[in-house]
């Protein structure tokens, strides 16, 4: 009974991030949950526990001083201004911890700020492809943009149009050549919410695509662990010991990939052979000991 109390508010915030009730019977998943938040989960709950003994006591004293006909509107009113700071602090810690969860906080002001602060300055101006465009002078426009995007790769404001013209005349192997690359100066600005949409776009002509390197993939499969794809984590990670045996993200990126095949598909056999592999074939990983830990809850779980 105790453990159910304790882990509500983690149950709470679960949903809030990913939208399932499926995901927050998952025991495993709730106790990494708490794990990543550590030490003050325990501090947000006594918080609350506060919160719920003065909403107790506030509603006592008013039922002794209030007319029977105001108590009942009285009452709803205060419960629901506990209940939206009780919301609040759990969003906080979600805040707060939003890198310790996987959780990605969209802030667009900052995007832009990024965006602005890193816009190149190139030595030939913007081309003006609207009226190639409306000309219908298709082919022209895209080597104008090229060119100028080959010059300046960092204005992703004409990467944009170059991508929006290559989706429309639906030249897959150009589409995915150029988000390559302009993929991971998204991801570099912290504009998270476009990759995706980009990558996504990929995807709808390619259902095959990945990008070319494994930090852009474990980057992007980050932001797809919460939400209804997180089946992209494992498109966009599975087999990379293979096409990249050496590399040192290797081990954080099956360390995700098992987390989403426990926390999101409940295959706990699959996901403790790959944190076994990586144990046994990337023995001098700094993320050893995280997976480790997860793979003793996987143990306990299954």
């Amino acid at each position: 009974m105790l453990l159910t109390i304790l882990a509500l508010p983690a149950a709470i915030m679960a949903l809030a991030i990913e939208r399932s009730f499926v995901q927050i019977l998952n025991p495993a998943y709730l106790w990494q949950f708490i794990q990543r938040i550590g030490v003050h989960y325990l501090l947000l709950c006594a918080f609350l526990l506060l919160l719920i003994i003065a909403l107790s006591t506030t509603v006592g004293l008013l039922g002794a001083f209030t007319p029977d006909y105001l108590i009942t509107f009285l009452v709803s009113i205060i419960t629901m201004y506990f209940v939206l700071v009780m919301f609040h602090m759990m969003g906080y810690v979600i805040y707060q911890y939003h890198e310790d969860l996987q959780f990605e906080v969209a802030d667009v002001h900052a995007e832009n700020e990024v965006a602005a602060a890193h816009a190149p300055r190139p030595s030939v101006p913007r081309p003006n492809t609207e009226v190639l465009l409306n000309e219908g002078k298709i082919e022209q426009a895209r080597k104008e943009l090229e060119a100028y995007v080959h010059q300046a790769p960092g204005d992703l404001e004409v990467r944009a149009r170059l991508h929006r013209l290559l989706r429309a005349t639906r030249d897959t192997q150009a589409l995915c050549g150029h988000a390559n690359d302009y993929l991971r100066r998204l991801l570099d600005d912290r504009q998270a919410s476009r990759a995706v949409e980009v990558y996504i776009d990929c995807l709808k002509q390619d259902s095959s695509y990945r990008p070319d390197d494994v930090a852009t993939r474990l980057a992007l499969a980050r932001l797809f662990r919460t939400g209804t794809n997180s089946k992209l984590v494992l498109h966009l990670l599975n087999g990379l010991h293979r096409a990249f045996p050496q590399h040192k993200l290797v081990p954080e990126a099956y360390l995700l990939v098992a987390q989403v095949m426990c926390e999101r598909f409940g295959e706990y056999q699959k996901a403790k052979k790959i944190l076994d592999y990586v144990l046994s074939h990337y023995p001098d990983s700094p993320h050893n000991d995280e997976v480790r830990r997860y793979l003793s809850i996987v143990e306990k779980v299954h």
